[in-house]
C-alpha cells in the first residue's frame, strides 16, 4: 500500500504488516473455531496472537496521521 505522504511510508508498511498478520491469524481463528469450538487451546493461543497483532497494528497507527489511517481502513484490507 502506497503511503498518502512519502515520508510516512515505513510506518504505514508496519502498520499494513500487522494489519495482514491479523487477518490471516483471524482467519485462522475461525476456522479452528468451526472445527473445535472456542473451549479449544488451539483456539486460545490463535485469539491471543490476533490480539497481540492487531495491538501492534493500533501501536503503529497511534504514530501515523489520521489521513494515512483513513486511508488503510478505507482500503480492502481494513
Amino acid at each position: 500500500m502506497k503511503a498518502v505522504n512519502a515520508k510516512n511510508q515505513a510506518t504505514v508498511n508496519r502498520a499494513v504488516k500487522q494489519l495482514v498478520k491479523y487477518n490471516d491469524l483471524n482467519n485462522h481463528r475461525d476456522a479452528i473455531e468451526g472445527e473445535f469450538g472456542e473451549d479449544n487451546a488451539k483456539w486460545r493461543a490463535i485469539d491471543r496472537k490476533c490480539a497481540l497483532a492487531f495491538d501492534r497494528y493500533e501501536d503503529w497507527c497511534d504514530d501515523l496521521p489520521e489521513y494515512e489511517v483513513t486511508a488503510i481502513e478505507s482500503s480492502g484490507l481494513y
